[in-house]
């Protein structure tokens, strides 16, 4: 595992540059396009700023949406024949180390967006929190890296081609910025599947924080559990990947 872990490293010490303009026009972008223009049209019933409310949902998408395309970078390397880390297959690295090694990876990327997101947000002045409200915030965050990570590598193993796993990823971020209230707020009257939906869930929690109320971190333990069957999944599915 710290053999692909040094790998991604040296990597990313080539491109830092490119790395640290991603972390800061990443929520930057987000805020513009998104919370900004919302802004106009989104009216909170319970007097909060659309501004402020809406930065949960630019810490969850701008940390979760680097590191799944990271984790998607690292396991769809490992079909492609012509790539470095498809040799190192032949290597005595477990299929365990080879996804925690990259799923580790793409997590310590995400957490640093994350830490990006939260200074570019709150130096706007979006809201204003103790540094106990910013750690539970981050304690509810990471299971959603974790867990979109997770996706991201089920994608990368799976997909052969470039444009399935472009149009793939487009649609379930779509489904993931909008039905998870990242963005808009949803309907209590909407189907189940939305408002009992784990992630939903660990997003009110955050925006609970925001507004001085009680949260549960139940949500976050599910999703850790959810990732931890995804981890399995992508274990089953490296047996097959990586011999073929």
């Amino acid at each position: 595992m710290n053999i692909i872990l040094q790998r991604e490293y040296l990597i990313f010490k080539h491109n830092i540059i490119f790395y640290l303009c991603l972390w800061t026009l990443i929520p930057m972008i987000i805020y513009l396009f998104i919370s900004f223009p919302f802004s106009f049209y989104i009216k909170l019933p319970n007097g909060i700023s659309y501004l402020n409310w809406s930065s949960v949902g630019n810490w969850v998408s701008a940390s979760s949406t680097l590191s799944f395309i990271i984790s998607m970078n690292i396991a769809s390397k490992y079909i492609d024949e012509n790539s470095y880390s498809r040799t190192m297959l032949c290597t005595p690295i477990s299929n365990k180390e080879h996804l925690l090694g990259g799923l580790i990876w793409s997590l310590i990327m995400g957490f640093i967006q994350l830490i990006f997101s939260l200074a570019i947000t709150l130096s706007f002045k979006s809201a204003n929190l103790f540094l106990l409200d910013i750690l539970l915030i981050i304690i509810y965050i990471i299971p959603i890296i974790i867990l979109i990570s997770n996706i991201g590598f089920l994608i990368g193993l799976s997909c052969k081609g470039g444009l399935i796993r472009i149009i793939i990823s487009l649609i379930f971020f779509l489904f993931i910025y909008f039905s998870s209230g990242l963005f808009v707020p949803l309907n209590n009257g909407l189907p189940y599947i939305f408002t009992l939906s784990p992630i939903y869930l660990s997003v009110q929690n955050i925006q609970a924080i925001m507004a001085n109320d009680s949260s549960m971190i139940s949500s976050s333990l599910i999703l850790v559990f959810i990732s931890i069957l995804f981890f399995i999944i992508n274990l089953v599915i490296s047996f097959k990947v990586f011999k073929s």
